[in-house]
């Protein structure tokens, strides 16, 4: 399996990574990214955000972003992750 971080101050969603990878061994990290607050109301930003998850490719994506903002945009997103 393979985590998409998203979410926390800058190096957080890198250290939830890092303690993953520590503690499943086997998992890997596709990628990390640390939004600025308020990124949510950029569109573009948005999409960069959606484009970089799908190019990774992983089979599953943590949000970390605050209740219920992180439940919202899951469902948000969901049609625009492709799924494999």
């Amino acid at each position: 399996l393979t985590y998409y971080f998203v979410g926390g101050n800058p190096g957080d969603a890198q250290a939830a990574a890092t303690v993953l990878a520590e503690r499943a061994g086997r998992d890997g990290c596709a990628g990390v990214d640390c939004p600025p607050m308020g990124f949510e109301k950029d569109p573009a930003y948005v999409d960069a955000l959606l484009a970089r998850i799908a190019a990774a490719n992983p089979n599953i994506v943590c949000l970390g972003l605050g209740s219920p903002k992180q439940e919202r945009l899951m469902v948000e997103w969901l049609p625009r992750i492709p799924r494999g």
